[in-house]
Formats: C-alpha cells, structure tokens, sequence
C-alpha cells in the first residue's frame, strides 16, 4: 500500500527529481565507462602498439567520447537515433571539460600547493559537474523541453531542461 501521487505532491515529493536523478546517475555511469575505454585503448596504443603517447592519448580520449555520447544519447536522454549536431555539441562541451580539468589541477597544484593527485581529483569533479550541466541544457536542452512527438511519457519522464 503506497501513497497516491496527489499525497505525494501534498508531502512536497516532486516526482520530477527522480528523473532527474536517474539521469544523473546514467551520466555518472555512462562517463566511469568511458574512463574504462579511455584507459584500456591507452594502455593498448601506447603500450602494446608504441604509438607516441600525445597520439595514443588523443585516440583514446576521443573514442570515449564517441562511446559516452552514444550511451548519453541512447540511455541516459532517450534518443533512439544519434544525430550529428548533438555529437558536434557533445564533443565540444566534453573538450572544453577538459581543458576545465586541467585547469583546475595547474591551478590548485603550481597555484595552492595541493598534491597533484588531490587537484587532479578536485579537477575531475568539477569538469563533470560542467560536462553534465552544458550536456543538459545546451546538447540536450531543447530535446529534454520538445519531446519527440510519438515518444512515450515513461521514457522522458523527469528529463526535461526547466523552462
């Protein structure tokens, strides 16, 4: 025996925080996923296939993008098919995170003597909350507010940018 939604409402529960915690959480997932690939195709370019690390490490980077908007666009925003503009927005926000990444570790390292793996750490958290925050309401942002006409309630359920 649960609580109708009207109870809900009337508690203050706003249903639309689950979906919007779902999604961060499939972001999350998606972009740990994509440290895997990165890592992996690495360790193989660099490692196994001597290709100099500056070439290895943008290969490897760029196929995690590919993989982290390909899983982004299908599970965590609901799209059934990719779409070029998207990715376009995608890899740009997932570059300028990147460059907001290692700003915060030169900062924080060479600026306020923090240990380099405690900035680098602080600098990740900081590029994801950038990366997800330019993802929902710039690559994603008018497809979270228009749903596809035919989709279904369920799946954009909680995943619309606010208006």
């Amino acid at each position: 025996m649960g609580l109708r939604p009207s109870q809900l409402r009337q508690s203050g529960f706003n249903p639309l925080w689950r979906g919007k915690a779902l999604r961060f959480v499939r972001f999350g997932i998606v972009g740990a996923l994509g440290s895997v690939i990165n890592e992996g195709l690495l360790s193989l370019l660099y490692g196994r296939v001597h290709l100099p690390l500056i070439v290895a490490s943008a290969i490897a980077i760029e196929c995690a993008i590919v993989s982290n908007y390909l899983c982004n666009d299908r599970w965590t925003f609901h799209h059934p098919t990719p779409s070029f503009s998207r990715f376009r927005r995608f890899n740009a926000v997932s570059l300028l995170s990147l460059v907001v990444n290692i700003g915060v570790l030169t900062l924080l390292s060479s600026r306020a003597h923090v240990d380099y793996r405690a900035a680098n750490f602080i600098g990740i958290v900081v590029a994801f909350g950038v990366n997800y925050v330019l993802n929902v309401y710039w690559t994603y942002g008018k497809a979270l507010a228009e749903p596809e006409s035919g989709a279904s309630e369920d799946c954009h359920e909680g995943t619309r940018a606010p208006a």
